[in-house]
């Protein structure tokens, strides 16, 4: 048994190199193993390095590219879209809670509308929307008080405005002065312009189109210009029906997004008590760790990450250059999973593939029908750290409002905000259900298998035997910082998103560490995946 554990250590040091470098193992092995140290081979240490530095060099290429002030036409028109769908959803949102607590403190108008005022920047289109919203909460004279100031901020701006812009805003002024001089039927705003105005505001553009009226009003109006007067001003509403759809879809989102942060909170709850007795039962022993370190190379799995990112980015590249249609995100999923033949590199250093497997998780675990339930369990132990990923971004984001003496955006900049949200949502909310299909199996099926199998299996086990000769909690931590920190930083949300992101990814780290395969980091990835997407079809949706 000596022999044989002392044959496996020395078929697993630190280079297994192609062929005439590997290494040159004793036919019989004498006497008790001895403890592991570690070695240090000059091609495994040159190879290291530079895997690493490849390693680094793409990490700060994507740290500046995600920070520089300029962004492509392609990258502003998807930010531009993506700051419509959230515009929409944070006016659903508004106008749903006023409903949905009608006669509350909740349902004041003059609140809701200094809470709205946040909204009023960005594009020209962004900005028109925000018109109709002023409109909404503070009628017509607000609305043509906030174009007003549009046109003059565009004046002084010289702002380009387009053709289809320079028209809204035309009708939308038209629109507002009918319904300040009560006419909310709009006389001077003919089919054709209605049409235009919901295709180019979609649903602001219905919003507007549907007033509440001012049957409120009806009996001062009477009092003062007496009855005929009301009946040629049509105080009535002129679209009732059509009004309580639009403002039932923001009652349903509201409601919604509430039990779904009563959901979360609950299972928070059950998470934190759940996380707390975890780690006293790895305190007191009584739970045993699924990763066995100290047999494995290191070198040669730092070696497949480095390759793995290469190819990443190229396949990325290449695929972006071809017509692939609506299928894109299809092909683009099937292709991803093929990036992971780079496993096949350790077997090519001389590792035999049965190790390979071992070493990065890709085993049904200890109890394979348990599994997915660990998965479910770190998944919902995850929610309390997503709470402390939370509170630092907004700490981090603070302190960079501090050092740059500012607080965002100038509301006088007419440049699209920058949003810390995925691209991938434009596509939840403007396509049909193919499309969005086509992202729930890259996000919740590809994306999870590819993720946790390079960042937990490959990266995570190379620095775990990288540090596993010292204390084994700093050996974790510290494992779980740097695979988490790069994992968070390579995604397309932004800088500001790189704390939840690790929060999650600490939650994965915990699933491999405990049950040592990578199935349960699977399940929690997936279902992560899936509740967000299924929530922002849910509230950025038609």
């Amino acid at each position: 048994m000596a022999q044989s554990f002392e044959r496996d250590r020395i078929l697993a040091s630190p280079v297994p190199p192609l062929g005439f470098l590997a290494p040159n193992v004793p036919d019989r092995v004498y006497g008790p193993p001895e403890p592991w140290r570690p070695k240090v081979r000059p091609v495994a240490l040159i190879l290291a390095l530079l895997s690493w530095a490849v390693i680094v060099a793409v990490v700060v290429l994507v740290v500046f590219r995600q920070s520089e002030g300029g962004a492509s036409t392609a990258e502003a028109g998807a930010a531009s879209k993506l700051n419509l769908y959230l515009l929409r959803t944070q006016a659903r949102y508004m106008l749903g809670v006023r409903e949905l607590f009608a006669g509350s403190p909740l349902s004041n108008d003059q609140q809701t509308y200094m809470q709205a005022q946040a909204l009023n920047v960005g594009t020209v289109e962004q900005r028109l929307r925000f018109v109709v919203l002023a409109g909404e909460l503070q009628g017509a004279d607000e609305a043509l008080n906030q174009l007003a100031k549009l046109e003059e901020l565009i004046k002084q701006r010289k702002q380009k405005v387009t053709q289809q812009q320079q028209s809204d805003l035309r009708i939308l002024r038209e629109l507002y002065t009918d319904y300040q001089h009560f006419r909310y039927h709009a006389p001077s705003v003919g089919d054709s312009e209605r049409q235009q105005l919901r295709k180019d505001l979609d649903w602001f553009g219905d919003l507007a189109l549907a007033p509440r009226g001012a049957r409120e009003q009806r009996d001062v109006i009477i009092a003062v210009a007496g009855a005929p007067v009301v009946v040629g001003l049509q105080v009535e509403p002129p679209d009732p029906e059509r009004r309580q759809e639009i403002l039932g879809e923001g009652k349903f989102l509201a409601a919604s997004v509430l039990g779904f942060f009563v959901l979360v909170l609950t299972l928070g709850f059950f998470g934190f008590v759940g996380l707390i007795l975890f780690f006293l039962l790895v305190a007191l022993g009584k739970l045993r760790g699924g990763v066995r370190c100290g047999t494995s190379p290191a070198g040669v799995y730092v070696e497949t990450f480095a390759l793995w990112m290469v190819l990443f980015i190229v396949v990325g590249l290449g695929l972006s250059q071809l017509p692939l249609g609506e299928y894109h995100l299809l092909v683009s999923g099937v292709v991803e999973l093929f990036t992971l033949l780079v496993l096949l590199w350790p077997v090519l250093r001389g590792v035999p593939w049965r190790t390979v497997r071992e070493d990065v998780g890709l085993n049904l675990g200890r109890l394979p029908i348990v599994e997915p339930f660990a998965g479910i369990a770190c998944y919902i132990m995850a929610l309390p750290m997503l709470v402390v990923g939370l509170i630092l971004m907004l700490l981090l984001q603070a302190l960079q409002q501090s050092l740059t003496g500012g607080s965002g955006p100038s509301p006088d900049d007419f440049n699209t905000p920058v949003s810390p949200g995925h691209p991938i949502v434009v596509y939840l909310a403007s396509g049909g259900w193919g499309l969005r299909l086509q992202v729930l199996f890259v996000a919740s099926i590809v994306a999870p298998i590819v993720e946790e199998t390079m960042f937990r299996g490959v990266l995570y086990r190379h620095l775990r035997e990288l540090t596993h000769w010292i204390e084994r909690v700093t050996s974790v931590v510290f494992s779980a910082l740097v695979s988490s920190f790069i994992f968070a930083v390579i995604h397309p949300q932004g800088l500001t998103a790189v704390p939840m992101l690790m929060s999650l990814a600490f939650g994965f780290v915990m699933a491999r560490e405990w049950r040592g395969t990578l199935l349960p980091g699977m399940v929690a990835h997936g279902i992560n995946n899936g509740v967000v997407l299924m929530l922002s079809i849910l509230i950025l949706g038609d």
